[in-house]
């Protein structure tokens, strides 16, 4: 009995394998370099936080005398934030019979 005779491969064969394992390459590259431009904003948006969170501490200190005298002006009134709770449309619905007649 005669052995088979081996049967070549298609010369298009090896050259799409080529063209799939290139393609694969080049995704693999464009991935890596997409994760390194994430990494890069992500250094930038930690950075931004940073300098906001000092501009915020910033103008909170700043605010802090304001507060400190609108509080001092609210004490003068009788019963100020029960009448602005009572008054105010969403949380006066929250308010019981009870809570209202605290004015």
């Amino acid at each position: 009995m005669a052995t088979p005779a081996k049967v070549s491969k298609p010369e298009g064969k090896n050259n799409h394998d080529n063209a799939d394992e290139q393609a694969d390459k080049e995704q693999q590259e464009a991935i890596e370099q997409i994760d390194e431009v994430q990494n890069e904003i992500d250094r930038l948006n930690e950075q931004a936080s940073e300098e906001i969170l000092k501009v915020e501490q910033k103008y909170n200190k700043l605010r802090q005398p304001y507060y400190s005298k609108r509080s001092d002006l609210i004490a003068k009134i009788p019963n100020f934030w029960v009448t602005a709770f009572v008054n105010h449309p969403q949380i006066s619905a929250l308010l019981n019979e009870e809570d209202e007649e605290m004015n």
